[in-house]
């Protein structure tokens, strides 16, 4: 199932309660907490169909950030329910529509790398946040780690 393109970041939808899957750094609990205060975790869940890469550069992180891509494969997503200023809060960490794209995805927003973004390697420091966030859902890191070496 291919994403549905965003509107424009100043185009928020207007709910009180919008769902969001996260996957990369996103999925880190403090980072959620610190981002995005009171939202909730409903849940994770499996996209199959899709499979993990690094791109950038990301101006906050220095080298290359994950986004997904229709492969053969499967990730796990945090799926959370914020409020329409959480969107508007992670539009702006994210570099809507610039960098990342907030696209709907089975009932849900997500980000992803724009097809302008390149391949780059991620730094190690933002690999270990992400990866321990994977451990922490219970996630197999192999392609990850792939998608790291620019498998």
């Amino acid at each position: 199932m291919s994403p549905r393109p965003a509107t424009l970041a100043a185009e928020v939808p207007d709910h009180d309660a919008l769902d969001y899957l996260a996957y990369g750094s996103n999925l880190d609990a403090l980072q959620m907490a610190s981002r995005c205060p009171g939202s909730e975790l409903l849940g994770i869940e499996r996209l199959d169909g899709w499979a993990p890469w690094f791109g950038g550069p990301s101006k906050l992180r220095g080298g290359g950030v994950l986004s997904l891509r229709e492969r053969d494969g499967h990730v796990l997503v945090g799926r959370y329910r914020l409020t329409p200023e959480h969107l508007v809060t992670l539009d702006r960490y994210e570099g809507h529509p610039h960098f990342y794209e907030r696209v709907e995805l089975r009932g849900a927003w997500i980000y992803l790398l724009g097809s302008h973004v390149g391949e780059l390697a991620p730094r190690p420091e933002y690999l270990a946040l992400v990866r321990s966030a994977w451990v922490e859902i219970g996630a197999d890191v192999t392609a990850l780690e792939a998608a790291a070496q620019g498998s």
